[in-house]
């Protein structure tokens, strides 16, 4: 890339991070040997004409600063998004990406207060999208007890849209609650997947993860437990780091009724910690 496709400008920006492994050309001024993750300051119009794979995180999240970052964002080559920040349509615009094969967001909270800020920048960016052939989802939930919520909202009802996707990989953060009622509101919007990941992963120690108790409020809504789901293009599912609750199993039970055109699945458990002996 020349010096203009990558402009800079004095005024108060967030600092844009750009990896050296990400470009197919150098860009101006840094020393790629020594420093391999340059910052920039993005100006209104951030040309990256060869960028292939782009991570956003925390550039655009800023919090109690009143000036608001502002990018165009043009890409034509871009194959990954990796958008773990902020999301506003006002403030963030995306030129027009036909190669782009991987799409990954920030969390989303599955219970937890009504606004959240996260979960609504998540629900912007899926709507942007409509074809994108990889999709990563993270839902999460609160690590504090259903008491210290109040009453805490089911928020999977604001994702309403994802876009058509053939692989979904679902990071499923769950500190030992039941992830099926959210599982199965994301799986009911991708009938098209032929490939599912999941990997369940916690804020916890594994080996003191044990499943909530009954009647949380994570078992709620319990339709997944009952309704039926078509995923006749399913053939390959992969589950990574089950701790073998019942909640887990429960969801695995569904999965195989719902993929009546399952060729494999892949059970991988949370590898056991050998303790020192003495």
């Amino acid at each position: 890339m020349s010096s203009a496709s990558v402009p800079y400008c004095r005024e108060s920006w967030t600092p844009l991070a750009v990896r050296s492994s990400d470009v197919q050309a150098p860009l101006p001024q840094p020393n790629w040997a020594n420093d391999p993750c340059t910052t920039v300051e993005p100006q209104r119009c951030l040309l990256l004409a060869v960028l292939k794979q782009l991570t956003v995180f925390y550039c655009f999240c800023h919090g109690s600063n009143p000036s608001q970052p502002v990018a165009d964002i043009a890409a034509p080559q871009l194959v990954s998004l990796q958008w773990r920040d902020a999301y506003d349509p006002s403030s963030v615009q995306f030129g027009e990406m036909a190669y782009l094969d991987l799409l990954g967001t920030t969390f989303f909270l599955v219970y937890g207060p009504d606004g959240y800020a996260h979960n609504r920048d998540c629900v912007r960016l899926l709507r942007h999208f409509e074809v994108v052939r990889t999709l990563s989802l993270v839902l999460a939930y609160m690590l504090e007890d259903v008491e210290d919520l109040g009453e805490p909202h089911y928020l999977m009802e604001d994702m309403t849209r994802l876009p058509y996707v053939t692989f979904l990989t679902l990071l499923l953060i769950a500190n030992g609650h039941s992830f099926g009622a959210s599982s199965f509101h994301v799986l009911r919007m991708c009938t098209s997947i032929r490939k599912l990941m999941l990997i369940c992963t916690s804020c916890l120690d594994l080996e003191a993860e044990t499943a909530c108790a009954s009647g949380c409020f994570c078992d709620q809504p319990p339709n997944w437990k009952t309704e039926e789901l078509v995923l006749n293009r399913l053939q390959e599912v992969e589950i990574s780091y089950l701790a073998g609750t019942e909640h887990d199993f429960a969801l695995v039970k569904r999965l195989f009724s719902w993929a009546t055109a399952l060729k494999t699945m892949t059970i991988r458990g949370v590898p056991r910690v050998q303790k020192p002996r003495g």
